[in-house]
């Protein structure tokens, strides 16, 4: 990363979608979650939102569908092939959901502990992030296969 000083008299960036939280479930989950504060490769981290002004987002909670004998390259190539015509994912269980969506909120609710960002409920609440300069987080279920049929 370039050294570089925010100007913090600039709005902030509200993000309406990031995916944080696979990318880190992947990337080592709960024991890996500190690297959200240190810095990493790819996506979002502080050092890099406090570079740019990234004031907080909605942090999906996301599910991938299993692709049966493909590679997720070979599923991009295929989106790049004529005729483009790419069979739709078997559906995801709420068996198989729902525990990718707890891990993820536990990511979630650890990188809040780690004191990188605060969950918000409120507008408040997500004002008070942006005045402070904590990082605000909206969780947003990205899917609704986590939850049953009848909630």
């Amino acid at each position: 990363m370039r050294n570089h000083t925010p100007d913090l008299t600039a709005p902030l960036i509200f993000d309406g979608h990031n995916d944080v939280l696979l990318k880190l479930m992947l990337n080592g989950g709960l024991k890996n979650a500190s690297d959200f504060i240190t810095g990493r490769d790819g996506h979002i981290d502080i050092p890099r939102a406090k570079m740019g002004g990234f004031g907080g987002g909605f942090f999906a909670l996301f599910t991938r569908p299993p692709v049966a004998g493909l590679s997720q390259a070979d599923r991009y190539a295929q989106t790049d092939t004529p005729p483009y015509d790419m069979p739709l994912p078997a559906a995801i269980s709420q068996a198989h959901a729902l525990p990718v969506a707890m891990e993820q909120i536990a990511i979630l609710l650890r990188l809040q502990d780690l004191g990188a960002l605060k969950i918000c409920h409120t507008t408040a609440e997500l004002r008070a992030c942006f005045a402070s300069g904590k990082m605000g987080a909206i969780v947003h279920m990205e899917g609704a296969e986590a939850i049953e049929a009848d909630l």
